[in-house]
């Protein structure tokens, strides 16, 4: 299979300088608010990252009306984003009759905490599989059956989904 080559129609505004349209209009910086958490979400950067010097000096080369996103603004709105996923989510389950869980546990590396992480698999309305992590579970050794099972428990309520649960794999070890 050949490769091949997209090209897009420029806007150009004066000489030498020439963007995307999908870039040109208005700048709103709400939307790239909203644009730069998605990376961090999407890339698993530190909010940190939103007050480093060469993000900033970048973005402030090419966008003159750039102003710094502090990284409790990056915190809140990818809170936001969260929330707003998490309700999506719950939409999406309220019309499941069956969901399989998978738990796993995940080391946090430099933490050197554990996590139980819970995973759903299911089918939707168009057939296609999903996988969604619904939530990850700080347990504190020792990390017994009977704990693990509360929590799962616990959790399974919260989503809507203790009676539509087919089957539960568990691999904590």
């Amino acid at each position: 299979m050949r490769q091949q080559h997209i090209t897009f129609p420029v806007v150009s505004f004066d000489v030498g300088t020439s963007i995307l349209p999908a870039l040109s209009g208005k700048f709103d910086m709400m939307k790239m608010r909203e644009l730069i958490t998605h990376w961090v979400l999407m890339h698993e950067h530190p909010f940190s990252v939103m007050e480093e010097d060469g993000l900033n000096n970048m973005m402030k080369y090419r966008i003159l009306e750039w102003s710094l996103v502090s990284c409790h603004t990056c915190k809140n709105v990818c809170i936001k984003v969260y929330e707003s996923e998490k309700v999506k989510l719950k939409t999406l389950l309220k019309n499941v009759t069956n969901i399989s869980l998978t738990t796993d546990l995940w080391n946090s590396g430099n933490q050197k905490m554990k996590y139980v992480v819970l995973t759903g698999h299911l089918i939707d309305g168009n057939w296609r599989m999903n996988r969604h992590v619904l939530n990850f579970v700080h347990l504190p050794p020792p990390r017994i059956g009977v704990a693990i099972a509360d929590s799962i428990s616990k959790y399974l309520m919260e989503w809507g989904i203790e009676n539509k649960v087919y089957t539960i794999l568990v691999d904590n070890e």
